[in-house]
């Protein structure tokens, strides 16, 4: 059997989101059967990778790898386990590989592994990633990130685990340069506000920021915020605007909404899925001594709140 010129994978059908390799078997058995029977929609697929007709189960496995842009069925099934697995899976692994290389900040080993081409999409991805550690980092990470994108990493890719895009992980850590360097490079701002993760509440960019059980002063919070904004981010629809000026430590917004509806001040924060420690039914001066947003705090207190 023999595989045609065509180049059937040059505009490859996209996965959904949580692939499954089990749901890929079974598009690659209903191929094989469609064929056997001679329908042909499955006929002109099998046409565009093997020039003639009689085909193995495996053939149909591999023209399903090869429509979703895939070399090979076992490239197409360690790429989907990679994905769906668990997202930690690479910092436990002994064994070398991208992710944990630009974690070390490795910038030669990273660039030996992809020179070696053994790798998935996914572990470009998660590199990219995992450039920043879980700190700020100089002009080592901007290295590792430019070349991982020219290597073809993906700013929308995703954690793994169905954690969600790459871009959550940098706003759970609150890392400014992270965040702006994959907003430049055309991450989505707002992800798919329906979609359902690993963490359900944090489902996005911004909803990750703001529920971050990380610390790191309110000055900082609030550039990553306007970073996302500037780009397009909407605001929750569970975050009303004063505590959305709580959460970006604005001392003047936060005034100009309590002056003009003082009762507003008395308001408890329902439907309220944020803090390290739960915040719903707490009032918003607990919001601003939670999140250290000391010019709010200072601006309630002065309001005898």
């Amino acid at each position: 059997m023999t595989t045609s010129d065509s180049a059937p994978g040059s505009n490859p059908k996209k996965l959904p989101r949580d692939p499954s390799v089990e749901h890929l078997r079974r598009q690659a058995k209903s191929l094989h059967k469609a064929h056997q029977r001679g329908l042909a929609p499955a006929i002109q697929r099998i046409a565009a990778v093997f020039q003639d007709k009689s085909i193995k189960l495996t053939d149909a496995q591999h023209v399903v790898a090869v429509e979703y842009g895939f070399p090979s069925w076992p490239k197409l099934t360690a790429h989907v386990r990679s994905v769906t697995g668990d997202a930690a899976d690479w910092h436990r692994d002994l064994n070398d590989n991208l992710p944990k290389a630009a974690n070390d900040g490795d910038l030669p080993r990273l660039k030996q592994l992809v020179a070696q081409g053994d790798y998935t999409q996914h572990d470009l991805d998660l590199a990219l990633a995992r450039c920043w550690g879980w700190g700020e980092r100089d002009a080592l990470a901007l290295e590792m990130a430019e070349f991982l994108i020219a290597s073809g990493a993906d700013p929308n890719g995703e954690y793994g685990g169905n954690y969600g895009p790459i871009l959550i992980a940098a706003c759970e850590g609150c890392n400014i340069q992270a965040i702006r360097f994959l907003l430049e490079h055309g991450a989505d701002p707002n992800a798919d506000p329906d979609r359902s993760t690993k963490y359900a509440n944090h489902n996005t960019p911004m909803r990750m920021l703001l529920g971050t059980y990380v610390r790191v002063g309110a000055d900082r919070r609030r550039d990553a915020i306007d970073l996302l904004l500037e780009r397009g981010a909407t605001r929750p629809a569970d975050v009303d605007d004063l505590a959305f000026a709580i959460f970006r430590d604005d001392a003047d917004e936060l005034r100009r909404l309590i002056d003009a509806e003082p009762r507003r001040i008395a308001r408890r924060l329902n439907n309220f899925d944020y803090g390290n420690i739960k915040l719903e039914g707490a009032t918003y001066l607990h919001q601003a001594v939670e999140y250290q947003a000391i010019r709010c705090v200072d601006e309630l207190c002065a309001r005898g709140y």
